[in-house]
This record gives C-alpha cells, sequence and structure tokens, in this order.
C-alpha cells in the first residue's frame, strides 16, 4: 500500500470524502469517522483494509469493499498531490532520485505488506523485523508498527535498498512459495514504473 505523507486531519478528510460516495447515510458515515479516529487515525496506512472490512459491513457495502479501498487511495493522492504543489521544495537531482529510489523501495514494501493474510500479519511482520534488524544492524530502532512506513527507512542508505527488499521478498516465500512473491513484486514494479517512469529500477530488482 503506497505510503502517503499527510496529516492526521488530511487523512480524515480523505476517508471522510471516500466514504461519503458510498455511505448516503450521514449518521452511518459518522460513525465510521469516530471509528477511523478511535482506532486507526496514527496508524500506519496497511490498516487500511482492516478499517474498510470492520466499517463497511452492510450486505451492499461488502461486495465493493476493493472499490473503497481504491477510492479512499485515489482520495489520498488527491490531497496529497495539492499539497504537494503548495509546499514543493526545491531539491537537486542526486538527491531527488534518492528521494524516487527511497519511495519506490517503500512501494515495493507496501506491496507485500498489503499482499499479506490478516491471520498472519504479526508472525510475517515479527519475522522480518528479526531479519532487517539483525542484517541492516538497525536494532532497537524499529518498532513493528512503522515496518510499511517510512519513519524507519531514513536510516538506510541507497545501496541497502535492494537487500532490504530482498529480505521482505524472502520472508514472503516462506509464507506463500515464490510464484506468489514473484507476482507482489511485479505488480509493485508495474507501479513504480507507472509513477516514475524515468527511475532507473537496477537499483531495486
Amino acid at each position: 500500500m503506497r505510503v502517503f505523507s499527510l496529516s492526521v486531519q488530511q487523512k480524515r478528510r480523505a476517508i471522510e470524502l471516500g466514504l461519503a460516495t458510498f455511505i448516503e447515510d450521514r449518521h452511518v458515515l459518522d460513525r465510521a469517522l469516530a471509528h477511523w479516529d478511535a482506532h486507526y487515525q496514527d496508524k500506519p496506512m496497511y490498516v487500511l483494509n482492516r478499517f474498510i472490512y470492520e466499517v463497511c459491513d452492510q450486505p451492499q457495502l461488502r461486495s465493493q469493499r476493493s472499490v473503497i479501498l481504491k477510492t479512499l487511495m485515489a482520495e489520498m493522492l488527491r490531497i496529497e498531490k495539492l499539497s504537494t504543489e503548495i509546499d514543493a521544495v526545491d531539491v537537486t537531482v542526486s538527491t531527488d532520485e534518492t528521494l524516487k529510489l527511497r519511495q519506490g523501495m517503500i512501494t515495493i514494501l507496501e506491496y507485500f505488506f498489503s499482499a499479506t493474510a490478516s491471520v498472519d500479519q504479526t508472525e510475517f511482520q515479527e519475522l522480518y523485523a528479526s531479519r532487517l534488524t539483525k542484517e541492516m544492524k538497525l536494532t532497537g530502532t524499529i518498532e513493528l508498527h512503522d515496518l510499511p512506513t517510512q519513519y524507519w527507512t531514513h536510516l538506510l542508505e541507497s545501496k541497502q535498498y535492494l537487500r532490504v527488499i530482498n529480505l521482505i521478498y524472502e520472508v514472503y516465500c516462506e509464507f506463500y512459495g515464490p510464484i506468489q512473491a514473484d507476482q507482489v513484486l511485479s505488480r509493485a514494479r508495474q507501479r513504480i514504473k507507472q509513477d516514475e517512469p524515468s527511475l532507473d529500477l537496477s537499483h531495486l530488482f
């Protein structure tokens, strides 16, 4: 799942606007927003699936969960782009390339985390955190709930990105096999190429 640089208020606004497309009853929408505020507003975005599963439990919404997820993501992207245009900063080419590579790595991580079954998430994250902290020498700096986010990736050098990706690929293979892992990686690659067509992907794959 994509990482968004949004404030708590911006994420809530995106949730509200996205859900309003599917939930016409304002009282039902307000209950969904209250649930978000109480349990999810400070959580990383990979839990968005779980939030949608919990609040979209009515028969007419269950079959639309995947569409609702895409709508919420699209709304967050729209708000993020507006924010970026307003707060755009000037960076050097080399720094810009590094930032794009880092975002590419984050995109790949998000795809693997979002493709992990909910019943496996805790075990998957614990195993990945163990491998990551051991091999990348980041012991004591990563919390489990931060794994699918960008909060810890600033500790890495760009030359370490490939190993970070290989580690999550290896862990995913242990859970679901190489065929599924390759499919997840392929989807992530396509997304990165779509977002940054000029980016040299040899640093990530």
